[in-house]
């Protein structure tokens, strides 16, 4: 005997959104940053909110293709902004642009994790 299988369809409708990135066990964070980092498409960004004892607190890394790079090293960007009422106030300013996404986690991580004396 033969039995169809039938595919689950949700009403034909598709979507542009990517699913969010898949956690898997035993991934540190450094690890699970940086292969946030890699799957990042043209117009998508990552946000990593900043220690309060860098550059006055209330920042925000954002983290970015560099449109301008057109296939050059450099293809990432990291710029900062100022959060205002827990939201971006759109003034942000690149202070790093690199090819090594080891190097971008590093310089995010050392911001965001606040160093013990």
């Amino acid at each position: 005997m033969f039995w169809k299988h039938h595919e689950k369809k949700d009403n034909g409708t598709m979507t542009s959104e990517k699913p969010p990135p898949v956690k898997q066990k035993g991934m540190s964070p450094k690890a699970e940053m940086e292969h946030n980092i890699r799957q990042l498409g043209a117009t998508d960004c990552l946000s990593y909110p900043l220690d309060e004892s860098y550059a006055g607190g209330n920042r925000l890394a954002i983290v970015e293709l560099d449109q301008q790079a057109n296939g050059k090293k450099k293809q990432y960007q990291i710029s900062i902004d100022i959060l205002v009422n827990e939201k971006p106030a759109g003034a942000k300013i690149c202070v790093m642009k690199c090819d090594d996404t080891d190097a971008v986690v590093g310089w995010i991580y050392k911001r965001s994790i606040k160093t013990q004396n």
